[in-house]
């Protein structure tokens, strides 16, 4: 919004309005044209305390919607997932909450600044303007500006509120992310504990399929061990069959390494 006025000594008041409000344009509307209106146009600073006062009232309503939002957030706190998919909204209500802590600095300047020239007016006015009228006039303004201090106050309580809210979320799906790299961790170790338990029963029970057998046992026993003998170490990655297909016949390979191990074997027995 933008305002540009004009005040002539024939006490005619001229404001010109840009993008202004339809709300805003109403409420104006209705003042001016109220009987119990403020304005006097003797004293042109009283229609800019007219105009700032409904600008004070869209401030209002923007920051303490801000507000409203934050406290809802801060109520309705839920899982890691929900605070996942809130983090685009907490950023787009924050950057919602900069800005308004913006104009309302800006706002609360430019009202000062008005402020010091009513003063100014004051001490050297026109001959139709009363003091009554001058005193009413800078009364309103300077609530006005403690207003603007008051919302601007607020607002930066919203912002700070938002980034805490924020704050928490991040950290809130840190520790969640730490604690599913702990249980990975923990999963990973028990399947180590688990690969060594089975490489120590390997080495200690593959060993046993390769027996010598002593010469008191009968020839059945020496049999059935032997026999127990080649069908692990048949079973073993020395040999590799392949059925015939449409392209080739049935073939059985042998590993070049087999005859080490089998005279070892036949060593033993």
């Amino acid at each position: 919004m933008a305002f540009f006025t004009k005040w002539t000594s024939a006490n005619v008041h001229v404001v010109l309005c840009f993008d202004v409000p339809q709300h805003l344009r109403d409420g104006l509307r209705n003042l001016l044209l109220s009987p119990s209106t403020t304005l006097d146009p003797s004293d042109p600073y009283s229609l800019h305390a007219i105009i700032l006062g409904e600008i004070i009232k869209a401030f209002d309503a923007s920051v303490w919607s801000i507000r409203d939002f934050v406290r809802m957030i801060e109520v309705n706190r839920h899982g890691v997932a929900q605070q996942a998919a809130s983090f685009p909204l907490l950023h787009d209500f924050a950057r919602h909450a900069v800005h308004a802590s913006e104009t309302l600095d800006v706002a609360t300047e430019t009202t000062k600044s008005i402020l010091c020239q009513h003063e100014w007016f004051c001490k050297v006015p026109p001959s139709d303007t009363s003091s009554n009228v001058s005193r009413r006039t800078n009364q309103a303004l300077r609530f006005e500006v403690q207003t603007l201090r008051n919302l601007s106050a607020r607002s930066k309580a919203n912002e700070a509120r938002l980034r805490n809210e924020i704050d928490l979320a991040f950290n809130t799906i840190t520790q969640y992310d730490s604690k599913v790299m702990v249980k990975m961790s923990e999963a990973v170790r028990r399947d180590s504990a688990a690969m060594r338990t089975i490489a120590v029963l390997t080495l200690t029970l593959l060993p046993a399929t390769f027996v010598a057998v002593s010469e008191p046992w009968s020839f059945r026993t020496r049999h059935r061990l032997i026999s127990g003998c080649l069908e692990a170490l048949f079973s073993t990655s020395f040999f590799d069959f392949s059925p015939a297909t449409k392209t080739q016949q049935e073939s059985w390979v042998v590993s070049e390494k087999f005859w080490g191990v089998l005279g070892c074997l036949l060593n033993d027995v």
